[in-house]
């Protein structure tokens, strides 16, 4: 993760304490810019554990390692280093949210890595975490040997969209991946790079995916339902036990500390291929026809049309050696209904950004506390050991106080 500023909202704590949680599979490089119109400070995170990495680098050393990395990669001279260098400099105050050079971020920050890991991937802090153990397709990933794995969200239409999320995306940390990504046309050599066009605000999103997905055939990846929809309302507990369910009306599941490990038994993943899937069928990707909102160019617009539409299955869409398919599934865990679907992460794009949210302190989720939280931006509570700790809503919302605290009591 690169983080610039100062400013550490509540949002952060509550995904430090999830990736502190999910110490067992996911460590964290949390790599900070100094801010030069603060004496060159960093973000202070305040103490975190040992399954992260806080660094705070200048510019001049965050620009270095990215030159050091593709130079490496082109077998640049000392002179083309410099102007390589000089290049990654000029564009940086256009590289907003440090997009740019995002698929390669693993290697040029490998080695500050705490551990030799099979997979590297981005986040953003406006995130929560979920259990890596039970939601992340472990097996399928090491069955299908996959270059990219992304995670996703279910959609009501046929029409899905592929990209890749910047919010989070995992890539096969070893150096047949890293060749292939730098096949990219404007990072396949030096040339390409000076003289090339400039990548759009949101790369990852808006261009590399395009490629990724569509343009380019010889990157293995899979998708996979991952994210809790907005359409839901989510429930987030980071202790005991991380988990993050969704639910389209009663998000009762998480209020008792207990009901994740009652559902899901140690070491077993919801995210997994049954002998009998509901279906495994070839599909076809288009480009710049996606009819719903955007918020990139539609020409950059990878989708495909699923035969199961909804929320009642569990997609996954993969690339192996070329073949493109669908796989579909029903979903693993149903014991406790709508509520009893777990996903392994939670994002607040539009939500972090309201006072009222803002307001809930950074540490209310460290004692077991719940998190639940209504649509795109409309409400937020946190629940412990059944009582209502903090409720606010956005004041349109469609919704009383009343009834949110009866959807989450169960009534």
């Amino acid at each position: 993760m690169v983080w610039k500023g100062l400013n550490r909202p509540n949002h952060v704590d509550w995904f430090l304490r999830s990736i502190e949680a999910n110490k067992k599979h996911t460590d964290l490089l949390f790599v900070a810019i100094q801010d030069i119109h603060n004496n060159n400070r960093c973000v202070d995170l305040g103490p975190v554990g040992d399954n992260i990495k806080f660094m705070c680098v200048d510019w001049t050393d965050y620009h270095a390692w990215h030159a050091d990395y593709l130079c490496g990669a082109w077998g640049c001279d000392q002179e083309q280093f410099d102007a390589v260098l000089d290049e990654i400099v000029a564009r940086s105050p256009q590289d907003i949210i440090s997009s740019f050079y995002r698929i390669f971020r693993g290697p040029i920050f490998s080695r500050f890595f705490l551990s030799q890991t099979r997979y590297w991937g981005w986040c953003d802090a406006d995130t929560i975490m979920g259990s890596f153990e039970r939601t992340f397709p472990w097996d399928i990933a090491r069955e299908m040997d996959l270059d990219v794995i992304q995670p996703s969200h279910t959609e009501n239409g046929p029409e899905i969209l592929v990209y890749l999320r910047g919010h989070l995306t995992v890539f096969k940390n070893d150096k047949k991946t890293q060749t292939k990504l730098l096949q990219y046309p404007i990072y396949k050599d030096i040339d390409s790079f000076l003289h090339g066009e400039i990548p759009m605000k949101e790369t990852e999103e808006a261009q590399f995916g395009t490629w990724i997905f569509h343009n380019s055939t010889h990157l293995d990846f899979l998708t996979f339902d991952g994210l809790a929809g907005d359409v839901f309302y989510k429930t987030a507990r980071i202790v005991p036990d991380p988990a993050i369910f969704a639910s389209p009306q009663n998000p009762s599941a998480l209020l008792d500390n207990s009901s994740s490990q009652s559902h899901y038994p140690e070491g077993q993943s919801t995210v997994a291929w049954s002998a009998n899937p509901v279906a495994d069928y070839s599909v076809h990707l288009q480009l710049g026809t996606y009819p719903n909102v955007l918020w990139f160019p539609k020409y950059n617009a990878v989708m495909y049309l699923t035969k199961y539409p909804g929320h009642d299955w569990r997609r996954f869409l993969y690339r192996k050696d070329g073949a493109l398919r669908e796989h579909v599934e029903r979903f693993v865990g149903e014991e406790g209904g709508e509520a009893g679907r777990e996903w392994l992460y939670a994002h607040w794009l539009h939500m972090k950004k309201q006072d009222w949210f803002k307001a809930i302190p950074g540490d209310a989720l460290n004692t077991g506390a719940v998190l639940i939280t209504k649509g795109v931006e409309d409400a937020a509570e946190v629940w412990a050991d059944g009582k209502r700790l903090y409720h606010a809503w956005r004041k349109d919302a469609e919704h009383t106080p009343r009834n949110l605290e009866q959807n989450a009591l169960g009534h």
